[in-house]
């Protein structure tokens, strides 16, 4: 580093470690990591980790850099983030999903939550549910709320119309 560089106020840190990631329940994945942090567009995460391949079963070799980036947020500081390698994209998390080899986006693997693949009619019931157990309702309770209406049979309203349950 120059004199000059260091009048400025630059500096790097690099750091080097290990993590250990569980994708499944049989698997792990250790995975090394060296990070160089500075000014923001020199700034990056390197990652090594060897995996068995999805299909084949074959050890992969991966050593993957991924750039950082920053913003300013408006009340003060310092965000960053990951800029995903496959669509080069500032996002805050990257996942790796069973089948996957790299570290990217939700986006760039296309991966949706369960709730965004539901059809209304299990969206309303995962909603009923919910309520019922926010009501006090018994968990371990998981009946199909059209057998309970048929249970409830035939009540009398407060006006005397029979309704059914």
């Amino acid at each position: 580093m120059t004199e000059k560089e260091l009048s400025r106020g630059l500096s790097w840190e690099t750091s080097v470690g290990k993590v250990s990631q569980r994708p499944t329940p049989l698997d792990q994945i250790e995975v090394k990591f060296e990070s160089r942090v500075g000014e923001p567009w020199e700034s990056w995460l390197r990652l090594k980790y060897a995996m068995a391949d999805y299909w084949t079963g074959e050890e992969v070799e991966i050593d993957d850099k991924i750039f950082l980036a920053t913003t300013r947020p408006p009340f003060g500081g310092l965000r960053w983030w990951f800029v995903c390698p496959r669509l080069n994209r500032r996002v805050r998390k990257l996942y790796l999903p069973l089948g996957g080899r790299h570290f990217w986006s939700r986006r760039a693997y296309e991966l949706a939550y369960a709730s965004q693949r539901e059809a209304k009619y299990d969206r309303a019931l995962r909603r009923a549910r919910k309520l019922r157990l926010r009501l006090g309702g018994d968990p371990t309770d998981d009946e199909d709320p059209d057998s309970a209406a048929d249970a409830l049979g035939d009540v009398q309203s407060a006006h005397g119309q029979t309704c059914r349950g």
